[in-house]
């Protein structure tokens, strides 16, 4: 996410289907706990289930 300047970054499995999103405030709560961000899985942090929008969607739809 860093190398990237991207807040977030979407978990797909090996279909590519999406499985979550990690955020950038998903790592912040894994920072404040004192865990090791080598040994932590993305699974265990991630936010599942995301709400998915299209491409044309208003942004108050994406906001809701």
């Amino acid at each position: 996410m860093h190398d990237e300047g991207s807040g977030s970054i979407v978990v797909v499995d090996d279909g590519a289907a999406v499985l979550g999103i990690l955020t950038d405030r998903d790592v912040m709560r894994l920072a404040a706990t004192g865990a090791d961000t080598a040994t932590e899985r993305v699974a265990d942090w991630m936010s599942t289930n995301p709400k998915t929008v299209a491409p044309s969607s208003p942004v108050t739809e994406a906001l809701q």
